[in-house]
C-alpha cells in the first residue's frame, strides 16, 4: 500500500511540474514571436521614413528651383527631422533584430538541450 501511494504522489508532483514546463516554453515562444512581429513592424516604419525623407528632399529641391525660399527651407528643417526619425528607427530596429536572432537561437539551444537531457546516457552502458 505504501508504494502505491508514493508512486501516486510522485506522479501528482511530477503531472503540475511538466505542464509548468510546456507552459513556460509556449511563453517564450511567444515571446520571441511577437518580437519577430514587431520588428517586421519597425521594418515597415523603417521604409515609410526613408520614403518620407526622400520625398521631402525631392519636394524641397522642386520648391527652391520654383524661387520660394521660405517654403524650401521649410521643408529642409522638416527633412532634418525626417532624417533623424529614420537614423533612431534604424537603429531601434537593428538592435531588436540582433537580440530576436539571440533570442532565438537560445530557444533552439535550450530545446535542444532538454531534448539530450531525454535520451539515456553513453556511461550507463558498458562499452
Amino acid at each position: 500500500m505504501k508504494d502505491q501511494e508514493r508512486r501516486e504522489r510522485l506522479l501528482r508532483d511530477a503531472h503540475p511540474r511538466i505542464e509548468f514546463e510546456a507552459s513556460l516554453e509556449r511563453r517564450v515562444f511567444m515571446s520571441i514571436d511577437r518580437q519577430r512581429r514587431q520588428v517586421q513592424r519597425m521594418k515597415t516604419a523603417i521604409i515609410i521614413a526613408w520614403g518620407l525623407l526622400l520625398l521631402l528632399l525631392a519636394g524641397g529641391g522642386i520648391v527652391e528651383a520654383l524661387g520660394l525660399k521660405l517654403l524650401a527651407s521649410t521643408l529642409a528643417v522638416v527633412a532634418r527631422g525626417a532624417l533623424l526619425l529614420a537614423l533612431v528607427l534604424t537603429a531601434s530596429w537593428y538592435y531588436r533584430s540582433v537580440s530576436l536572432q539571440f533570442d532565438s537561437v537560445r530557444q533552439a539551444l535550450a530545446a535542444i538541450q532538454d531534448r539530450l537531457k531525454d535520451l539515456p546516457s553513453t556511461n550507463d552502458h558498458p562499452s
